[in-house]
């Protein structure tokens, strides 16, 4: 199930993701809010896909 999460402000200046991509940073962002409370996430590409907010084919094939 969906959740409210907030993002920390140390999240933008971990030294992990500022090595990521923009794109990859907010990826990582939008499928922390569908993600369990033990950061799982259903494995489906598809559906990982429709739950992020960048719907391009250059996402689903990393």
């Amino acid at each position: 199930m969906a959740r409210i999460r907030t993002v920390k402000p140390e999240f933008w200046t971990d030294e992990k993701v500022v090595e990521c991509s923009i794109p990859a940073r907010l990826l990582f962002i939008g499928l922390f809010n569908f993600a369990n409370d033990m950061g799982c996430l259903e494995r489906s590409p598809k559906r990982l896909k429709m739950q992020s907010s960048l719907r391009t084919r250059s996402i689903a094939n990393h």
